[in-house]
C-alpha cells in the first residue's frame, strides 16, 4: 500500500526529530498539510507538492517533487538579536549548517535528494527555520493526491476522527479541542467508548452554558432557529447498556450500540458505528481522548508504531507483531 502525503510529511517530521532536529514550538505554522496545490507557495508546514518552477525560464522535471519542512533553529545554530520598530527580534546567521543533515534524513528513508535549501525564518514568536527540499518521487509514496484522502486498509484502523461540516451547518455538532479516537472498517466509522464518553462531557457542559445563559437547549431549538438563537452543538448520552444516543440541530438524530472489533495490534476493542455522513478520518494520529494499544490505555502513539497498521511501505513503519495476542 502506497503511504498517503499526510503520512509522508508525518513520517518526515518524525525521522528529523529522531536525528535531532524536532520543530519544538506549540504555535500554529508547520501543521503537517500533506499534499498541497502547486500554485501555494511560502511557509506551508510540512508539505510536499509536484515542483513547479515559479520561474518562466525553467521547465518542470517530471516526478520531481518540493518538500517544505520546519526546523527549530536555537539548538543548531548561531543567532543575532536586533531591533525594530521597537520591537527585540532575532533571526540565525548559519541556518545553512543544517542542510547536510536535512539531506541524510531524507536519503535514509530512501528519498533521493537534488537540492536543499533554507527559504525564511521566524523573527519573533518562535525559532522556526524554513527549508524546501527537492527530490524524485519515492517509489513507497502515492501519486500527487490534493485532497489527501486518508488511507485504507484490510484491518480496522485506528484514525483520529472529526466531524464533518455540512454545507448548510456553519458548526460543527460538539466543540471538540482536539479529534475523537476511533476505527475504520469497511468505509464504516466508529468511536470508541472513551471517544463517547469524551462527547457526553462536552456537549453536557455545552448545554449546561446555554442554559445559564438563558439560551435555548438542544430539546427546544426549532421554534428558535430562525431568530438565530438556536443551540449551536448538540445533546448526547450513554446508557449503562450501551446504547448511545445523539441529537445536533438540523442533522438525523443518531442511536447506535456497541460491536467489538480486533485491533492491529490485537486488543478486542468495543466501538460504536457512527452515521456515515458524520465522522471522517484525519492524518496524522492526533488526539486527547486515551485509547486502547496493544493491551495498555495511551494518550498518544509514534509515527512508526501508528504507520505498522498500513503496512511495510512506509520505511518508518514498524514491523508488524508476529502473533496477534487474543487470536
Amino acid at each position: 500500500m502506497k503511504v498517503t502525503g499526510k503520512r509522508a510529511v508525518a513520517g518526515v517530521r518524525h525521522a528529523l526529530a529522531e536525528a535531532g532536529m524536532a520543530r519544538t514550538s506549540r504555535m500554529a505554522g508547520a501543521e503537517p498539510a500533506g499534499w498541497i496545490a502547486t500554485n501555494v507557495h511560502g511557509s506551508t508546514g510540512f508539505s510536499v507538492k509536484p515542483n513547479i518552477p515559479m520561474e518562466r525560464d525553467k521547465k518542470a522535471v517530471p516526478g520531481e517533487l518540493l518538500w517544505h519542512v520546519v526546523v527549530s533553529g536555537k539548538p543548531h545554530m548561531r543567532y543575532r538579536k536586533y531591533r525594530w520598530d521597537g520591537d527585540e527580534l532575532h533571526e540565525p546567521v548559519n541556518p545553512e549548517i543544517l542542510l547536510p543533515r536535512i539531506k541524510a534524513v531524507f536519503e535514509r528513508l530512501g528519498i533521493e535528494v537534488r537540492s536543499v535549501e533554507c527559504v525564511g525564518h521566524q523573527t519573533m514568536f518562535d525559532d522556526d527555520v524554513n527549508y524546501n527540499v527537492v527530490t524524485g518521487h519515492p517509489a513507497w509514496l502515492e501519486e500527487y493526491k490534493p485532497k489527501n484522502p486518508f488511507a485504507r486498509c484490510d484491518e480496522p484502523t485506528l484514525a483520529a476522527m472529526v466531524f464533518r461540516s455540512y454545507p448548510s451547518v456553519d458548526t460543527p455538532p460538539a466543540p471538540l479541542s482536539a479529534p475523537l479516537v476511533g476505527y475504520v472498517r469497511d468505509g464504516v466509522h466508529f468511536l470508541t467508548r472513551e471517544s463517547l464518553e469524551k462527547l457526553v462531557e462536552v456537549l453536557a457542559a455545552q448545554e449546561q452554558a446555554a442554559k445559564a445563559e438563558g439560551r435555548a437547549t438542544t430539546r427546544d431549538y426549532s421554534s428558535f432557529a430562525m431568530f438565530g438563537k438556536a443551540p449551536r452543538y448538540g445533546h448526547a448520552t450513554l446508557s449503562p447498556e450501551g446504547e448511545f444516543h445523539m441529537t445536533v440541530p438540523g442533522r438525523p438524530a443518531c442511536r447506535t450500540k456497541p460491536v467489538e472489533i480486533v485491533n492491529h495490534w490485537g486488543d478486542l476493542v468495543q466501538v460504536w458505528p457512527m452515521p456515515q455522513t458524520w465522522m471522517e478520518a484525519r492524518d496524522p494520529f492526533r488526539t486527547d481522548v486515551p485509547f486502547l494499544q496493544d493491551g495498555e490505555m495511551r494518550q498518544e502513539l509514534s509515527v512508526p508504531t501508528y504507520e505498522a497498521q498500513f503496512g511495510a511501505d512506509a520505511p518508518w513503519a514498524e514491523p508488524a507483531p508476529a502473533v496477534k495476542p487474543g487470536l
